[in-house]
């Protein structure tokens, strides 16, 4: 659906010269959700403004379907964008008009008729929600039902594309779950493809199929969301994963509160897939004759796979617990040892 071929976007010039791109490739397949996700200043906002070229690239070509977006005059561009629909931060809502006015806004110069217009604003306010409010004004509504207005706004000229920039940033976590149920359901029924951009890897995990993480303006490393949360290539992208499961903190609280003896080892077990059905620690038992005590465990499902974490203590000889564990990583497991030092405790 989407594909970037050496895309680079420069500003200024050769005395003060900024790249907010550099050589991008990416290709984003039909009906997906994909996330592109990095700090403030990466590049991200101004990658997403190439793809409907509110922002022209310096170099490289840009691609919808089997049309380069390069080679489109004004006219013909203005015409592609209507394939485009693209949200905002901010809802960009004009106060002035009611809600239906604004949901209408898009359909103003695409000869349709007021009836038209009033029946396709009714279906859309319905889609998200806010049937209710077509008479109301943006002062009148919560950030949620704003954002709500913009995405029925974005959804008026019929996009395959919907292009959403930090578009839950501004919402209390509540209101961003609810819209991020509402973006998943939008990409089954009307098989939208959506680019997320986003600083939080929470949201990529909740509703991404793949994702990119972005740096100075260069793509760093990118995949399935299950392959960059489970086998992480790069610095970054762990540090990201991290701020998800929010797992550094709990192990410090954990260890803050919990008394371990001289004997024993704390190791961070980590698995991706259905392992609930082996006794491993029974068998460590057996095995190696390792106690184990399981101090905290948390499993989530990305694209209906299980992730696994486990925070054991055990105890037994050295020796055995180098065996147990070099059983536990034959079986699949990622391994970490914990040093308490190391977790600021």
């Amino acid at each position: 659906m989407i594909e970037l071929e050496n895309v680079s976007v420069v500003f200024g010039n050769d005395e003060k010269k900024v790249e907010a791109v550099k050589h991008v490739n990416l290709k984003i397949a039909k009906g997906t959700i994909f996330g592109i996700v990095g700090y403030s200043g990466a590049g991200k906002s101004t990658l997403v403004r190439v793809i409907n070229r509110l922002q022209r690239p310096t170099t490289g070509i840009v691609r919808i379907e089997d049309c380069v977006l390069n080679e489109l005059n004004e006219k013909e561009l203005r015409q592609k964008r209507k394939e485009i629909g693209m949200i905002f931060q901010h809802f960009n809502l004009l106060e002035t008009r009611t809600i239906g006015e604004n949901v209408s806004f898009p359909l103003k110069y695409n000869n349709i008729s007021k009836e038209k217009q009033r029946a396709k604003v009714a279906e859309l306010l319905k889609l998200v929600g806010l049937e209710d409010k077509v008479d109301a004004y943006p002062s009148q509504l919560s950030g949620g039902q704003k954002q709500r207005v913009a995405i029925a706004r974005a959804l008026a000229s019929e996009p395959k594309i919907l292009l959403c920039d930090e578009a839950t940033s501004a919402l209390d976590p509540k209101t961003t779950k609810q819209i991020l149920e509402l973006l998943q359901h939008l990409n089954r029924e009307l098989k939208l493809t959506i680019v997320l951009i986003t600083h939080e890897m929470q949201v990529v995990k909740e509703i991404c199929h793949q994702a990119a993480v972005m740096s100075k303006g260069e793509i760093v490393e990118k995949g399935t969301v299950l392959q960059l949360f489970s086998k992480p290539q790069k610095k970054l992208t762990a540090e990201f994963i991290k701020t998800a499961f929010q797992q550094e903190e709990i192990i410090s609280k954990l260890l803050q509160h919990t008394d371990l003896k001289a004997d024993e080892t704390l190791v961070e077990l980590a698995y991706t897939g259905d392992i609930t059905n082996e006794p491993l620690l029974i068998e460590l038992y057996e095995k190696f004759r390792i106690i184990a005590n399981v101090l905290y465990g948390n499993i989530e499902y990305l694209q209906e796979t299980p992730m696994g974490k486990l925070i054991v203590s055990f105890k037994g000889s050295e020796a055995n617990k180098t065996k147990s564990l070099a059983y536990l990583k034959s079986r699949g497991l990622k391994v970490r040892s914990l040093e308490i030092t190391t977790l600021g405790v």
